[in-house]
């Protein structure tokens, strides 16, 4: 028994031994957890849905858990360290007279660090979405209930949030850039020939209805116009939304913005080509007739810069190391040749109204 002028302070080790682990947290975190309305945190790793599931994103997705915000994502990793650290708690004597001791109730070999995660899911969507092709994909857009079966199960866009190790502002920001939509339970990513194909739909359908798109209209307007052409009411929505000013409900007026429809036309059609060279004075007056009247002379190779690469100095092609594409292309290249019916519906019918 220690006595009373006895400074020292008993130790015991339990024999139950708790299992704890350090987290260092990064101050831009700290300071998030102890702010006045603190967020809620998600733990979250790349684990499939089930054994059976065809969801299974571990062999695309580092093994790792992540700690995930409203819009920031940060990877845990355990580090290994060569000091003994226990963790300690106060236990009252049981012995009258007795003085308080300290028990050893966990011994921590490694602390978990957290680290900044990429802050972007678009490689992850591109390999685990279908593709869609454009206007013969319909069938599979909308299968029958007899094709529901044969595709088995499919991935929403709440399962890829729920499953991918990103934070739910990344994951909606990749989401919007690379246009993808959702219908009937079933995500999807598009082409950019069949971005390209609903650009020429919506270009040649406001013509024809005397929607100014360079100004502000509603998205809603537009959809009911190019859906008769058979592209997804969902996919024309994206779109309109990722190049608006601001986002807005589809019911409401919105605007485009000039400089980002610019590059994004440019961008897909480029990407379209694929692999093919093409003539830097047909793409450019190719880029320029897709685009509003009072906008065509703002359509220069400058903003696209990073985006491409010239073989020679009068043929152009798209760079897909050097651009941060969100776009995809088919992996049939006639895909790319094959001439759009769709927006000849449209040329027709616009110049039915000038006759």
């Amino acid at each position: 028994m220690a006595s009373q002028n006895d400074h020292s302070i008993p130790l015991d080790f339990c024999h139950s031994q708790q299992n704890f682990r350090l987290l260092e947290l990064p101050p831009e975190l700290l300071d998030i957890l102890t702010s006045k309305n603190a967020p809620v945190l998600s733990l979250k790793s790349s684990l499939p849905l089930s054994a059976s599931s065809s969801f299974s994103p571990n062999s695309l997705v580092p093994s790792h858990a992540v700690l995930a915000t409203q819009d920031k994502t940060f990877q845990l990793r355990q580090v290994q360290s060569s000091n003994s650290i226990f963790l300690l708690q106060p236990s009252l004597p049981s012995i009258s007279g007795a003085l308080p001791n300290l028990s050893i109730v966990a011994q921590c070999k490694a602390t978990l660090e957290l680290i900044p995660a990429p802050t972007s899911s678009i490689t992850w969507l591109k390999e685990l979405l279908p593709l869609y092709k454009g206007p013969q994909d319909q069938a599979e857009v909308h299968p029958s209930p007899a094709a529901q079966v044969k595709m088995g199960e499919r991935i929403s866009k709440l399962t890829l949030l729920t499953n991918l190790p990103i934070s739910y502002d990344e994951f909606e920001k990749s989401w919007a850039d690379m246009c993808a939509f959702e219908i009937d339970g079933q995500a999807w990513r598009p082409s950019a020939q069949s971005l390209v194909g609903v650009w020429k739909t919506i270009m040649s359908a406001s013509t024809v209805q005397g929607i100014d798109i360079a100004h502000q209209f509603r998205i809603n307007d537009v959809c009911e116009t190019v859906e008769v052409d058979g592209y997804p009411r969902e996919m024309v929505t994206a779109v309109l939304q990722k190049l608006s000013t601001v986002y807005s409900s589809p019911s409401y007026s919105t605007s485009l913005d000039m400089d980002k429809c610019i590059c994004w036309v440019g961008t897909a059609m480029l990407e379209a080509l694929g692999q093919q060279t093409t003539p830097i004075s047909n793409f450019q007056e190719d880029w320029r007739n897709e685009l509003p009247e009072q906008w065509r002379s703002s359509a220069t190779l400058d903003i696209l810069k990073g985006s491409y690469v010239q073989p020679t100095p009068t043929t152009i092609r798209i760079d897909f190391h050097g651009s941060d594409s969100t776009l995809s292309t088919s992996s049939s290249p006639s895909v790319a040749s094959r001439p759009d019916k769709t927006v000849r519906k449209w040329h027709e019918k616009f110049k039915a109204t000038r006759q």
